[in-house]
């Protein structure tokens, strides 16, 4: 599944991009992090899963992750408040 949403970025991005530019720019940070950790598990093979997998992010990718980081949290806590029963 990750792989096959990898291989639909441009269109995912191109859709999310129509509604909000802002939620785009997140997908394409949470695209470049799944690549690398794509391509880690398919380097690490069977040892991922018995030992964990470590992986490395470069400097470019850690900015561009930054650079949405409020974005994000905002995001997830308002959509992580529970919602309050009806009384």
């Amino acid at each position: 599944m990750l792989k096959k949403a990898q291989a639909d970025q441009c269109t995912i991005e191109a859709v999310t991009g129509l509604v909000s530019p802002q939620a785009a720019n997140i997908e394409r940070a949470g695209f470049a992090v799944l690549d690398v950790v794509i391509n880690a598990l398919d380097a690490a093979g069977a040892a991922a899963g018995a030992n964990g997998l470590n992986v490395t992010l470069d400097a470019q990718l850690v900015a561009d992750i930054k650079a949405i980081a409020s974005a994000v949290k905002g995001a997830v806590a308002v959509s992580a408040v529970p919602a309050t029963p009806a009384k």
